[in-house]
């Protein structure tokens, strides 16, 4: 899948994490170890379900839209190269 295709992805994601949260009004309020602790949750859950691929993949989605909303809410350092 090309990265373009992969970004919506996440996109779509956060959109419907933001309508089903409460956006900016909720996600203003946490602080990184509570974006690391939903994140956890979702990655323990693909990895209960060893055996279902697509599952694994929807959790991977969703943990890779946590962790651009915890960057939009958060300062996050650049990577100097």
């Amino acid at each position: 899948m090309k990265r373009e295709k992969v970004f919506a992805l996440i996109n779509q994601e956060r959109a419907y994490q933001d309508k089903k949260w409460g956006g900016h009004d909720s996600d203003n309020t946490l602080i990184p170890l509570d974006w690391l602790y939903f994140m956890v949750r979702y990655l323990n859950k693909g990895v209960d379900k060893f055996d279902d691929t697509e599952y694994q993949m929807i959790q991977i989605r969703k943990v890779a839209a946590l962790a651009v909303a915890a960057m939009e809410y958060i300062d996050t350092p650049k990577r100097e190269i």
